[in-house]
Formats: structure tokens, C-alpha cells, sequence
């Protein structure tokens, strides 16, 4: 592949080659040849540069290119040396610099100074990582920095300490000889520090001389071609010689000459190393030397290294090593001293370091962890230690190398990074919002939490093969994939919108979603956190809020119950004067009597079952409505029988705090109620696999779960012991063994392992099993319940590698998050939104508590709630809260809290949702019932009145009149005593009686006793047969009603009842047709007249008309009017069945 161009290396490579004087200085035909010249410092580098310094060299000329890359640069970078030579380094190695800086960097190593820093690089297979890099420049025969020399380590993957890298990169510096490099025209262009010191020139100074101009023999300069002669026989000579230092002063050294190779052998140039052999100086060298060569290295790093001979005998050892051991032992070593000393060491730790000691001397390299377990003076650590056999040249072990590194700080890292993983496994796991990680540019599903599955109603795998469109509402596509576009092209930093989804079945969840960028890498597309709650419930309850209001405005309309609402908390009641009076016979000042007025008139016996209603009402959240039947004393000291059904309003934890309902007096109509029918129970069937077998393991039956998770049918398995399909190459071996165990023990027991399905798949599963017996204790059969979960295996296995996905969820989540203390209250850590939501900064956080965010009558709320969480040995709730933001604003919160450990201490994990402008709107709309329930009682009112009105019309204006008359006739009798006159009156006072028993019967409701409604109607059509000479035609087509509700006959008989009476009031009919029929689940009734008929756009419906429709309603039922002037009148009621 071709390597990357660092952000720079252009401008920087162009710099130096517009700079053709610079060029020609540095390898121009001045100086010595090019290829010539370069090789040799290039090889130089490699001879001075042990294999033991384990960091990257690379050394460049001042345009970039590569000449030398050690074998460490290899292992770091990834690049091979093959592959690298002669590429531009910034092209190769890109880093994070900016072009400034690295121009600047450029210019200061042009100056002849060296640069240390710490910048990223990117590795050949494309990750980035931090390395160290010192940078020094090199000097060619002018005098002019010809290059520079690079030497880097990785700083992300270990620690070293800087006095380790100080004694790499200055190591020559610190040796008491003069080191001169030369090419191989014998032109010097290297020094180290003593040949300065030994020789009295500056570094810059030897550039320009040769090296047997320092280095004169006894006999004069050799000729070069005889130096080359013998290093080629010899590959180095010593001899000894006599040099002028810069002021003529001689001084007698040896001189070391030594050949620098290239990869490939060639001699490309020489070293020469001068010992000045003055006796104080050699002593004093000699001792010194041998200091530096056997710890220089190993005591300028706090890695611990040391060596042991055969004897367990401490050879070598660095400070290191020596200050660990006195800090856990207090034993001071020093070489030569035994290792496993009994007097010192106890047993077990000398029985550990035998083996590990005995094992190297056996051969063996190996590494190994240790813990050293924090005691009261010494803290706890973790090391990696490396043992490494030395050999003689027979390849015999005469001792082991040894090398440990502390790696308390990568293992105590580990450790916290597993803490937060947990806290935001919790946080995204538990959260009350579906969260989804999602590929912005393809739309595919990567990660998904259990709540996004269950609102879209799909397995979370399922989800993982799929994009969202697949999901999405045709409609709603178009919408969301503008938002993506403008998200993408970054015009918005997110967006929230409503949706909807659509589930396998077909039906549609209404969704809020929220959408939050994430960052990623240049490798990887662009992802986004998709989090949503399912608001479905929310749209239906506006819609059914609305659709009960007109329901409930009709039903009030035609009743004539006693309408109450009980407000639990403040314990008030509302009931409707009118019929509070009426009904119970008891004064108005006492219609909004509360529990024990209305408790104390209900009969003993009944109080019972109302108080255990109540206890019901309070202990079961999902109870909505009610029905009772009780015996209460009225204001006449009688007991009435009164039916109440009400509804049931609770808050967000599933407690009641209202109940609005009606109270009807039963007591006539007591015989003919009927039972309620009760509720049938709703078979949930398990999503669990289960399994029976006979008491010799075969199996008898198992459910659909089961046929589902494994994919056998009870046909193919039936007979079959379960292991020998179940269990496979996977199964556990050893949970197996304890399965058969506890079988041939007949216990119950529970254990977890791998089985496999038909099509040869692997899954987890959680498998329960318990033994049945007869009533002798005799072994009958096993019961087995198989949970798959392979799901939670799977999502445990991905947790590490996706938890950094999730710290955005923290950061970038539209909920407020935050953790607090339990024991004090304050604030342990917030996210954006709530520094957003409730208007604080981070440092006023730290001044505050949590109380302070509550109204003060909640506070006491919070207080207990931190005492459960203390005691609780798992606390998680969901639940409203009322909070207040800086500003003092109260707002509702729908807060999800988990506790959890939290930097060593308890602490709560609470994910809120904004849910004010819902409890706001709940609250307007409960005032708008009210107001609707008040129109309702009013209504009820008028109607009674204008009932009323009309009795007493009737009796006035008819049964009034005809008794005047009777009276009248009943005086003339007296004078005449004319039997025709009492004929009269007697009449007159028959029809009197029958006008009353007519009315009676239209405000009386009929009893249907009969097998059709039919015969009701028939005895209303009869009646008026025989007072007019109206002709009814009867058609009543497959009419049994004996099975239809109470009601729908009620509606029936009042409509036939109402409209008759109109017919004689207003039509001057003289044929009406009443007819009824029946299909499918529709039942018509037709009441048609050929009288004088109106224009119904003229006329509005009266009182009578809308009594019909509104009973109608009631009914499920719909009505129709058609009528012209002079062509009668055709009144039509549908019912649907």
C-alpha cells in the first residue's frame, strides 16, 4: 500500500528542494560521494546503537527520506525496512502535527538543535498512538547538518521512565573514550563528548579533519589502504599511539579501529575509539567503565531486572529490584547474596520462588502475573515478571535473566473502566427509552436495548438485520430521511420528531424520537443514537378522552341517576342536589357528606363488601371500573337498594385518587336484575420452553415455547431423553455430570449450558428442574423449564466492546441524567441536559443537594426515599416527581431511579423525562370534564321539569276536565235523580279512570315478561284501536327479542310509544304501518303514517324527537326522519347487534 502523506510533508519536501544551494552543500561534489558518505553514517548509527535499546531509530536526510530503520521501528510502525527506505518519513508515518509546527521543528534541527516532544502517529494498519520522540541532527564533512537521527517509543503501550530514554539517547556521551566516526576517505563526522574533552575541539571542529590526523602512530599516519587491508583480515586492530590534543599537547591512548558494515557486509566506513592509558585515568576509567557497563542500563529505569546463578545466587541487580524487596521483605541485597534465605523468607514464599526460579534453570522462558495484596504499610500491586535462561556456548543454563514491570495502573485502570461500563450497561439497559445505535449513511441497526424491541414490537437480532426504513410509516420516511440528510451534511446538530412504526402484525406505535450524532472514526461511517418512547398510549387517551366526554354527555341526558365525583385525596365529594333530594329523601346540606356520613347508612350486612371494595380499589393498580349492590338507609328511615358504578382515576404510581360515578335506585326493579357477568381470566401462555418427561427421562409432552426455541415438535422427540438431541460439542461436560448427578438424586436443581437447536445452532439457556412424586413419594415424572439466554450471553460477551459507544448515551442524551449520594444528598455527576433543563452550572451543583431541585413539600418525599435505597439490597423505581428548575419553576418529571456504587459510595442513578406539558394537558382536560359533567346535570334537570310540565298538563287539561264534567252531572242527579244523567256521569268518571291508568302506563317503564317485543308493542297499538279509527298494519319479520338488552327493548317500546303519540297529537292519520325486522346483526324498526306530514328543514325536532335519538344512541342505535308536506311521516331506528 502506498503510504499516507503526513499533514506537511509536502510543503516541508518542497521547502528543500527549492533550495538548490543547500542541496549542493550537503551533497554536492564538494563533499565526498553521496552514496559513499550517507552509507557510512548510516551504518555508523547501526554500529553504535545496541539491539538492547528497544526503541524505534530512524534516521533521514534533511528532505525526509529514509536512509536507516532499526528493527524496533519495524515492530513499532508496522512498516518493514524493505518497504520503507527511501520514502519521505512524514509521507509514511502521518502524525497530528500542524504545518507550522512541523516547519518549525525543521527549522530548529537545521540550526544543529535537537527536539523532544510527544505527538500521535498512525500505525501501518491504520490505528493511531502516541509516541516519544527525541530527534538529533548529524553533521557532514563541511561542518552542515546533513541529517537528522529519530528516535521514538510507544508511550500508549507501556511506561518508561525518562531517564531511560535520557540513557539511550546519550549513551556514548557517557563513556570515558573518544569515539570518532570517519567515511571511508578516513573524514570524521561523528564525536562524542570525551573525544571533545581528549582532543580540546568543538563538535564542529572535527568535521573538517581526517582521522589519522588525530590519531598519529609511532611510525606516522598509516596509508588508508592499509587501515582498509587490515580491518578487512582482522574486522578491528588495536595499536597503540601518540595524539596532539588541539593546544600540540601529546597524549598517549590505544586506539580500537573497527569497520562500519552495511546489511550486506560491505565495509562503509570506520570507528575509532582512543582510551587515553594515563595510570590514574585508566584506574579511574577501568572502574568507572565497569560501573556504567553493569548498571548504567539497568538503574536508569524502575522496571525491576535482575539475574540469578544456579545457587539461587543474586548475580546482578538494579535499584529497583533491590528497593522492592527491602519495601516487602525489609531485607537489604547486595550480589553474591542467597535469594531463598530461609532466615528472611517464609515457606510459602520461598516455595513460589523455587519454582519459578527452578523452571528457567530447566530452560524455560516464560512469563507470569503477580499479586501482592495490600497489607497495612504497603500498597497493593500487580507486576509482569519475564524469566529468561543465559547459556554458555555449549548451550548449558548457567543462570536466568529476569525482568518485572509494575502494572498496577493498567490493572486499577481496568478495573475503573468496568465500574463505568456497569453504570452505563445500567443506565442504557435500564433506561425507560428505547435506544438504538444506528449507521447514519446505510441506516442499519448495529446495537438495540430491550426497550426499542418491546415498542417495536421485533427480537433484538431481528432488528440488527434490518434499517429503520424498513420499520417506518411510508409517510413518515420522506420526513426523516430530510432530517438525516441535513444531520449529515451537519446543517443541525440532531433533531426530535414524532413517527410512527409499523410491527410485524400491522398495527402502528406512535413514537418520540430523538436523534444524537456520535463521534467515530476516519474509517467508519457516521452513527447516531436513536432514542425513542412509545406516545401510542398518549394519542389513544386524547381519543378516548373525547370519545367518553360525548358518550358521557348522552348517557346523562337520558338518565336519571344521581351523579357523583369522589376526590380521594382532599376527601371531597360532588353529587347532583336534585337527585341526591329525590332518591335518598335527604336534605341538600348533606349531599357532599364524605366517607363516615355515607358509611353509617349502609346496611351491615353490605358494609363489608364496600369497605373490601375500596381495599381493592387502593391494592389493585390495574382495577379502572367498579359495580356494587348495597342496602342504604334513607331520610324516611328505610333501607332503598342502590346500584353505583364509577370509574377510577389514578396517579403514575397506580395510586386512586378520584372516582367519578353514578348511584341508580334499584329497589323497584331488584328482582328482575340479573348477575353481572364475570370477567373470564385471560390465559397468558409462557415464553418459556417446558418439558415433561417420564421418571426415566423420556419425554411425554412439551409446549409450543419449546417447539419454537429448539425447532423439534412433540411428534419428533416424543419418547426421546433430551440429551441425546439437545446437547452437543459446546455442552459443558462438567454441568452435564452435575445434571445426572442431582437426577439420580431426584432434587430439584438449576444450572446454565449450551444446547442446540434442529438446525444444529448453538444457545444459552437457563434450565429449572423439578422432581414430581405421588402421594407415596413414589417418582412419577421431571418438570423442566428451559429459559433461552442466549440474548443476555450475547449481549454480556459485546458489553466491553460497545461500552464506549454508550458514554455518549450519558453526554449526549435529550433526558436529564444525574447520579446523586445517598448518604449526603449531593450531586455525584449530571449530563448536559440537565445543566439545560434545570438552568444550574457544575460548580453551583457542588454547593447544592438534591433537595434543593424538589418543592419544599416533597422534600420530606426524598428524604424517605434515600432510607429505602440504604436498606434495600436492590432498589429500582419509576415514578412522577415534582421538580423545581434555578429559576423556581415546578416541573413533572417521570424519573426512572436505579441504585448503584458510585466512586465507592451509594448512590442513585435517575433518568428523568419531561412530562409537564402531559400532566398540564391531563389537568386542563379533567377541568373540562367537570364543566361537562355540570352541563350534563342541568340537562338531566330540564328534562325532569318538562316532564312534570307535562303530567300536569295531561292531568289538567284532559283527566281535570273530563271529572268537571262528571261532577256536573252528578248534581243534576241529585234534583232529577234521571238514571240517564248518573249513566252520564258514571261515563264520564269510567273515562276518567282510563285516561289516568293510560297516562300511568306511559310513565311507567313496561315489564317484558313476553316472549317478542311484539306483545309489548301490541298492547300500546291496542289501546288506541279502540279509542280512534286509525288502521294499523303490523309486520313483525323474525322479531324473537327475548335475548335482546334490557335497554335496546326499553328504546324500542318508548320509540313506538313517543311516536304514536305524535301521530294522534299532530298527523290526522288514518293507516300507520309498524314494522319490524331483523338480519345479520341489524334489527330496523319502520313507524310510517300517511298523515298530514311537514317539512323537517322548517320544523326543527322537538323534545320528542331527541328523546328518540338520544335513547337510540344509548342503544348503539342511529335514527332517520323523512316527511313532506301532505305526504305523512317515516321514522326509522337501526340498531347494530
Amino acid at each position: 500500500m502506498a503510504p499516507e502523506k503526513a499533514k506537511g510533508a509536502d510543503s516541508l519536501h518542497n521547502r528543500t528542494q527549492n533550495n538548490p544551494v543547500e542541496r549542493q552543500d550537503i551533497y554536492g561534489q564538494q563533499a565526498h560521494s553521496t552514496a559513499a558518505s550517507t552509507a557510512g553514517q548510516t551504518d555508523f548509527i547501526q554500529s553504535l546503537i545496541p539491539d538492547l535499546i528497544h526503541q524505534a531509530i530512524i534516521v533521514t536526510d534533511l528532505e525526509g527520506t529514509i536512509i536507516y530503520w532499526n528493527k524496533y521501528a519495524s515492530d513499532i510502525y508496522g512498516w518493514s525496512a524493505s518497504e520503507v527506505m527511501g520514502n519521505n518519513v512524514m509521507a509514511l508515518i502521518p502524525t497530528d502535527l500542524s504545518l507550522e509546527e512541523g516547519m518549525a521543528i525543521m527549522e530548529q534541527l537545521q540550526r544543529g538543535q535537537s527536539w523532544t516532544g510527544q505527538y500521535q502517529v498512525k500505525h501501518k494498519n491504520g490505528h493511531h498512538f502516541l509516541v516519544h520522540v527525541h530527534d538529533s541532527p548529524f553533521y557532514n564533512a563541511q561542518g552542515a547538518v546533513a541529517g537528522i537521527i529519530g528516535v521514538s517509543r510507544d508511550i500508549t503501550e507501556e511506561l518508561k521512565t525518562k531517564e531511560f530514554l535520557h540513557l539511550q539517547t546519550n549513551l556514548l556521551d557517557n563513556v570515558e573514550q573518544a569515539v570518532l566516526a570517519a567515511d571511508l576517505q578516513g573524514i570524521i563526522f561523528y564525536s562524542n563528548r570525551f573525544a571533545e574533552e581528549l582532543f580540546g575541539y568543538q563538535k564542529n571542529e572535527f568535521i573538517n579533519q581526517s582521522v589519522f590526523e588525530i590519531f598519529l602512530t609511532a611510525n606516522g599516519n598509516r596509508p588508508l589502504q592499509e587501515i582498509m587491508l587490515l580491518l578487512q583480515q582482522n574486522n578491528s586492530f588495536t595499536e597503540e599511539a601518540v595524539v596532539k590534543n588541539k593546544l600540540g599537547r601529546a597524549i598517549e591512548v590505544v586506539n580500537v579501529y573497527s569497520p562500519i558494515k552495511d546489511q550486506q557486509g560491505t565495509i562503509t566506513g570506520i570507528i575509532a575509539v582512543a582510551t587515553n592509558i594515563n595510570e590514574q585515568v585508566k584506574e579511574r576509567r577501568e572502574k568507572e567503565f565497569e560501573r556504567i557497563n553493569q548498571q548504567a542500563l539497568i538503574n536508569a529505569t524502575t522496571d525491576l531486572i535482575w539475574s540469578v546463578a544456579a545457587d539461587y545466587t543474586l548475580i546482578t541487580a538494579n535499584q529497583s529490584f533491590i528497593a522492592r524487596i527491602q519495601e516487602y521483605t525489609g531485607v537489604t541485597l547486595q550480589p553474591g547474596d542467597k535469594l531463598l534465605n530461609e532466615t528472611f523468607y517464609p515457606a510459602d514464599y520461598l516455595a513460589f520462588w523455587k519454582n519459578i526460579y527452578d523452571r528457567g534453570f530447566k530452560g524455560e522462558r516464560f512469563s507470569f502475573e503477580l499479586h501482592v495484596p495490600a497489607t497495612q504499610h504497603v500498597a497493593e500491586r500487580w507486576s509482569e515478571a519475564t524469566i529468561n535462561p543465559i547459556r554458555n556456548a555449549e548451550q548449558q543454563v548457567i543462570g536466568i535473566a529476569c525482568y518485572g514491570r509494575d502494572i498496577t495502573a493498567n490493572k486499577q485502570a481496568k478495573k475503573a473502566i468496568e465500574e463505568s461500563q456497569e453504570r452505563f450497561r445500567i443506565m442504557f439497559e435500564q433506561a425507560p427509552l428505547g435506544i438504538a445505535l444506528i449507521d447514519s449513511y446505510t441506516g442499519h441497526i448495529l446495537q438495540v436495548n430491550e426497550k426499542f424491541a418491546s415498542i417495536t414490537g421485533r427480537t433484538k437480532d431481528e432488528l440488527k438485520t434490518i434499517d429503520w426504513m424498513t420499520i417506518t410509516h411510508p409517510d413518515d420516511i420522506e420526513p426523516d430521511l430530510e432530517n438525516m440528510r441535513r444531520l449529515n451534511r451537519k446543517e443541525i446538530p440532531g433533531f426530535t420528531m414524532q413517527k410512527r412504526y409499523i410491527k410485524p402484525d400491522g398495527s402502528i406505535v406512535w413514537i418520540q424520537m430523538s436523534i444524537v450524532p456520535i463521534e467515530h472514526t476516519a474509517n467508519e461511517n457516521p452513527r447516531h443514537l436513536c432514542m425513542i418512547e412509545d406516545i401510542t398510549q398518549m394519542k389513544e387517551n386524547l381519543l378516548q378522552v373525547e370519545l367518553s366526554n360525548e358518550r358521557f354527555n348522552l348517557v346523562a341526558k337520558a338518565t336519571n341517576d344521581m351523579v357523583w365525583d369522589w376526590d380521594i385525596v382532599n376527601d371531597t365529594v360532588y353529587r347532583n342536589e336534585e337527585q341526591f333530594c329525590r332518591m335518598l329523601k335527604l336534605p341538600a346540606s348533606m349531599k357532599n357528606g364524605t366517607g363516615s356520613f355515607w358509611f353509617s347508612r349502609i346496611h351491615p350486612e353490605d358494609l363489608p363488601g364496600l369497605q373490601n371494595l375500596l381495599e381493592k380499589v387502593k391494592a389493585d393498580a390495574e382495577q379502572r371500573v367498579f359495580e356494587i349492590e348495597f342496602r342504604f338507609l334513607n331520610g324516611e328511615d328505610q333501607y332503598i337498594h342502590l346500584l353505583d358504578r364509577g370509574y377510577i382515576l389514578r396517579n403514575g404510581n397506580g395510586s386512586p385518587v378520584r372516582m367519578i360515578g353514578s348511584t341508580q335506585d334499584i329497589t323497584r326493579q331488584k328482582e328482575i336484575n340479573s348477575e353481572l357477568e364475570k370477567l373470564s381470566r385471560i390465559a397468558r401462555e409462557t415464553q418459556n420452553g417446558v418439558i415433561i418427561t417420564d421418571k426415566n427421562q423420556r419425554i411425554e409432552w412439551v409446549n409450543e415455547a419449546f417447539e419454537r426455541i429448539s425447532g423439534y415438535t412433540l411428534e419428533e422427540i416424543k419418547g426421546k431423553k433430551p440429551g441425546k438431541f439437545l446437547q452437543g460439542k459446546a455442552t459443558d461436560t462438567a454441568q452435564l455430570a452435575y445434571m445426572r448427578s442431582q437426577l439420580r438424586k431426584r432434587v430439584n436443581f438449576e444450572t446454565e449450558l449450551i444446547n442446540y437447536n434442529k438446525n444444529g445452532e448453538p444457545y444459552w439457556t437457563h434450565l429449572q428442574v423439578q422432581p414430581i412424586f405421588d402421594e407415596q413419594g413414589n417418582l412419577q415424572q421431571f418438570f423442566s423449564i428451559q429459559t433461552d439466554i442466549t440474548t443476555q450471553k450475547k449481549a454480556e460477551e459485546a458489553l466491553i466492546r460497545s461500552e464506549e459507544q454508550y458514554r455518549y448515551l450519558f453526554d449526549n442524551n435529550p433526558a436529564p441524567i444525574f447520579i446523586w449520594n445517598v448518604d449526603d444528598f449531593s450531586f455525584a455527576e449530571v449530563n448536559e441536559t440537565f445543566l439545560d433543563v434545570y438552568g444550574y452550572t457544575r460548580s453551583e451543583l457542588d454547593e447544592i443537594t438534591i433537595k434543593e431541585i424538589r418543592p419544599e413539600e416533597e422534600v420530606g418525599d426524598i428524604v424517605a426515599f434515600a432510607k429505602k435505597v440504604r436498606t434495600a439490597n436492590t432498589f429500582q423505581i419509576n415514578r412522577l416527581w415534582k421538580h423545581k428548575t434555578k429559576k423556581g419553576t415546578i416541573i413533572y418529571m417521570q424519573v426512572s431511579s436505579q441504585k448503584i456504587t458510585y466512586k465507592n459510595r451509594i448512590a442513585v442513578l435517575a433518568i428523568a423525562i419531561d412530562v409537564t406539558e402531559k400532566k398540564m394537558l391531563e389537568m386542563k382536560l379533567e377541568e373540562e370534564r367537570k364543566q361537562k359533567e355540570k352541563e350534563i346535570t342541568h340537562a338531566v334537570l330540564t328534562a325532569q321539569e318538562n316532564e312534570k310540565e307535562f303530567i300536569g298538563r295531561e292531568l289538567h287539561d284532559n283527566v281535570n276536565q273530563i271529572l268537571a264534567s262528571a261532577r256536573l252531572f252528578f248534581g243534576v242527579s241529585k234534583r232529577t235523580l234521571s238514571e240517564e244523567t248518573i249513566q252520564k256521569a258514571d261515563e264520564l268518571v269510567g273515562k276518567a279512570i282510563r285516561e289516568i291508568r293510560a297516562l300511568c302506563h306511559s310513565l311507567i317503564p313496561p315489564s317484558f315478561d313476553v316472549t317478542n317485543l311484539s306483545d309489548g308493542i301490541e298492547q300500546i297499538v291496542a289501546h288506541i284501536e279502540n279509542e280512534t279509527n286509525i288502521r294499523f298494519i303490523k309486520q313483525y319479520h323474525d322479531t324473537d327479542y327475548s335475548k335482546l338488552p334490557q335497554v335496546m327493548q326499553l328504546t324500542i317500546y318508548r320509540t313506538v310509544q313517543e311516536q304514536l303519540n305524535n301521530i294522534l297529537k299532530y298527523a290526522g292519520a288514518k293507516n300507520v304501518t309498524i314494522q319490524t325486522t331483523r338480519a345479520d346483526n341489524e334489527l330496523t324498526l319502520l313507524i310510517q303514517d300517511d298523515g298530514i306530514g311537514f317539512d323537517p328543514a322548517q320544523k326543527k325536532k322537538g323534545v320528542g324527537f331527541l328523546n328518540i335519538q338520544t335513547r337510540a344512541a344509548i342503544s348503539n342505535g342511529t335514527m332517520e326522519l323523512t316527511s313532506k308536506p301532505g305526504e305523512g311521516c317515516s321514522l326509522k331506528l337501526r340498531f347494530t347487534l
